[in-house]
């Protein structure tokens, strides 16, 4: 139902017209995309709790609530390279991006969320 609420019913039940969506092709739109999410088993991110994948019964919780944490995405290293060179080549934008963890509170799947504009995510 949270699909249904997010992509559909947020942007048609509205009090203002503005609000709305302005033709049956921008709805279609979102209809495909919330369609899309349910076949695919999909769960919106967000404030609400977000089912564990791995044993169905725990709830992801934000891990380090208070900050974001860098993964480091390495690429192959000459082997003459010295460690400090690497890692400051690791934490160049190309080489880490933001993410958000997240821990099933039963337990205690791993789960992370790379956030928009993050280096690993760009498009290369």
């Amino acid at each position: 139902m949270r699909v249904v609420n997010e992509k559909i019913l947020r942007r048609t039940v509205v009090e203002e017209e503005k609000d709305c969506l302005s033709n049956a092709a921008e709805l279609l739109n979102h209809v495909d995309d919330a369609i899309a999410v349910l076949n695919a088993d999909g769960q919106l991110m967000g404030d609400r709790s977000i089912r564990c994948v791995v044993c169905g019964t725990g709830v992801y919780g934000r891990w380090f609530p208070q900050t974001h944490r860098v993964l480091l995405v390495p690429k192959a290293m000459d082997e003459d390279e010295a460690l400090a060179t690497t890692v400051t080549k690791l934490l160049q934008t190309e080489h880490a991006m933001n993410v958000r963890i997240f821990r099933c509170s039963n337990c205690g799947h791993v789960s992370s969320v790379s956030l928009p504009g993050s280096g690993a995510t760009k498009k290369r």
